[in-house]
């Protein structure tokens, strides 16, 4: 697939235009993230205990072993397909029309082909793992790198699963041509997606509930500028 999008707007437009979309929706978006987020600790303390309790080699006090990390991280990444492809519903429906409702954070959109490419991501970073190693500084730092890299590639694939309806496979070639077709934009909305959590951490992670909602709405607005969807100029 071949994208040409049009120029990225201006950071302080889509900034503005993000804020006052979450503080539109204060009650329904920090509800629906203090939801998600006690289920997702829930989800997270039972499938490490469960991993754990199922690893025949795993005793208290003993570190788990390759098995129920495996078994876990299958876990989570099926817990979190899920919170993506729910969460992803409300944040579209606010940036498309202005509002949202608590349910709609919790209505699924694209959870199979979200589900595919968070298999597929995630392999890839394990491969990337396992191949560059990661023993010494330089063999993270060039891991680092390349994940760094993947990231601005993947960047718009659940978008276009889920805003656009293409599988999983077609939702990553698309995030693919997209990003490279945008880099920088990319590569911006991944550093302030990160700088947003992060700041949400440091405010005693009651932050998160305001931060995280931001970070997703400003990468659905790029996303829906750069794809055609709408143009983003003013609040």
């Amino acid at each position: 697939m071949t994208i040409s999008p049009p120029p990225p707007p201006a950071l302080s437009a889509v900034f503005s235009v993000s804020v006052k979309q979450v503080t539109d929706n204060l009650g329904a978006v920090v509800g629906a993230m203090a939801v998600w987020g006690a289920l997702l600790l829930a989800a997270n303390t039972a499938i490490t205990f469960l991993a754990g309790d199922a690893d025949v080699n795993y005793a208290a006090g003993e570190t788990p072993s390759a098995y129920s990390t495996l078994v876990s991280s299958i876990a989570l990444g099926l817990v979190a397909s899920i919170v993506m492809s729910c969460t992803v519903t409300g944040f579209l429906r606010i940036s498309r029309t202005g509002a949202a409702r608590f349910a709609d954070f919790f209505a699924p959109t694209a959870y199979i082909p979200i589900l595919v490419i968070m298999v597929i991501v995630s392999a890839v970073n394990l491969a990337v793992t396992l191949i560059v190693g990661s023993t010494t500084m330089t063999q993270l730092l060039i891991a680092l790198a390349i994940t760094v890299v993947l990231s601005v590639l993947f960047t718009w694939s659940h978008l276009f699963a889920a805003a656009a309806g293409l599988n999983g496979v077609g939702a990553i070639a698309a995030s693919i041509s997209l990003a490279l077709a945008r880099p920088g934009t990319a590569l911006l909305v991944i550093l302030l997606d990160l700088a947003l959590v992060v700041g949400g951490f440091l405010a005693l992670l009651i932050g998160l509930l305001f931060t995280v909602p931001l970070a997703a709405l400003i990468t659905v607005t790029y996303f829906r500028h750069l794809t055609g969807e709408a143009v983003v100029t003013r609040v």
